[in-house]
């Protein structure tokens, strides 16, 4: 398959979850990504530009090394490296 048709079946695929399950979309970047309620790992296959939409507002420190992200988003920015990973610790903000 060409690189697009697998584009068009990661896209499709978010949209059915999203509209069969009603599942929150972390990210529509096409990168690995896993998360529970206080955790989020992004695996960027391409580099650029990310943005993980958080499913509530949230406290953000990096995983790794223990830095504040931002103290209430509901929603991650950062620019990675191809074939980086970057996970954050979630705490919800009441």
């Amino acid at each position: 398959m060409a690189d697009n048709e697998w584009e068009s079946l990661e896209i499709l695929e978010r949209d059915v979850c999203k509209a069969v399950a009603d599942n929150h979309i972390y990210s529509k970047t096409g990168d690995y990504l896993m998360a529970n309620e206080r955790f989020v790992a992004l695996y960027c296959i391409t580099a650029g530009e990310k943005r993980i939409n958080l499913p509530q507002t949230c406290r953000v420190e990096d995983a790794l090394g223990g830095e504040l992200v931002t103290q209430a988003a509901d929603e991650i920015r950062f620019t990675a490296r191809a074939g980086e990973t970057r996970s954050f610790v979630l705490e919800p903000v009441v």
